[in-house]
């Protein structure tokens, strides 16, 4: 479970285009497990393969789903779940189908359409360093319809959120598949709320208004004895509809997309919650 941002993006000049096809404009999501940023070669762990593992309720083929995965700076390409086991569906690849090999970036999407895909999420290969087996293998746990990743089966299948978004401006929605302990939210790397144990679909109050240029997490413990918490992020898709979002971030402008001249092209693009445009 891992890294990303909510940013206001104003119509503020000329976007320079660049040529890779690498990625959606939804927002990239992090694990809930790590907040590594380390981006260093991997040189002391021997990794020889990556499995990514995808489980989904009443899922009967596995070949429908599929992940679009890419490097910083390099192409995506498209890898469809061909294989299955009691988990659910798998794909094996070898560590050097990429080239840094520090960092991967992946969408779980359809396996023939971009309809329904999941935001973008980056995974950290040294987060997994303590994970990889004798045989040299890192495995990445799905859940389909989830935005985190996890390391181990048991993580996955085990007590977890399952959900977080905002019912209102100043209401945050915690869905998980177990009560909890506690919980915390968090704007960036500060903690702006905290609560006592709860259940699936319990509102968590904010004091304030959302500022949708931050990154809200919500951080759950989910047994007195656990050692470690659960973290998601928080997805405001249900305030893009509010009269709020309407009249402070709508762009009224007739001038989106492509105009050129003889001596520059001009994309201009209106993405209140993107984080970059590559």
């Amino acid at each position: 479970m891992k890294r990303y941002r909510f940013s206001i993006y104003l119509l503020l000049g000329l976007i320079t285009l660049s040529a890779c096809n690498n990625s959606s404009s939804s927002n990239s999501i992090s694990s809930s497990n790590s907040n590594s940023t380390t981006t260093s070669s991997i040189t002391d762990v021997s990794i020889s393969e990556i499995t990514f593992r995808l489980r989904g309720d009443n899922v009967v083929n596995y070949a429908n789903h599929a992940l679009w995965i890419w490097e910083d700076g390099f192409d995506g390409e498209l890898f469809i779940f061909t294989q299955s086991d009691a988990y659910g569906g798998y794909i094996t690849l070898p560590i050097d189908t990429w080239e840094t090999r520090s960092k991967l970036n992946y969408i779980v999407r359809p396996a023939t359409t971009w309809a329904g895909q999941s935001p973008d999420t980056s995974i950290f290969f040294t987060d997994f360093y303590s994970f990889i087996t004798a045989e040299g293998e890192m495995n990445v746990y799905l859940i389909l319809g989830e935005s985190e990743y996890y390391f181990t089966e048991a993580d996955a299948t085990g007590d977890r959120i399952t959900g977080a978004y905002f019912s209102s401006w100043n209401r945050i929605e915690i869905q998980t598949n177990a009560a909890f302990t506690s919980y915390e939210i968090l704007a960036d790397e500060d903690v702006i709320a905290t609560g006592g144990a709860g259940n699936n679909g319990l509102q968590a109050p904010l004091t304030s208004d959302a500022d949708i240029s931050l990154l809200y997490r919500v951080r759950v413990k989910f047994k007195p004895t656990d050692t470690k918490t659960k973290i998601r992020t928080v997805l405001a898709n249900r305030l893009f509809e509010t009269t709020k979002f309407n009249q402070e971030f709508t762009y009224a402008g007739s001038d989106l997309g492509l105009t050129f001249n003889a001596s520059e092209a001009i994309f201009k693009v209106w993405a209140p919650t993107s984080q970059k445009i590559r």
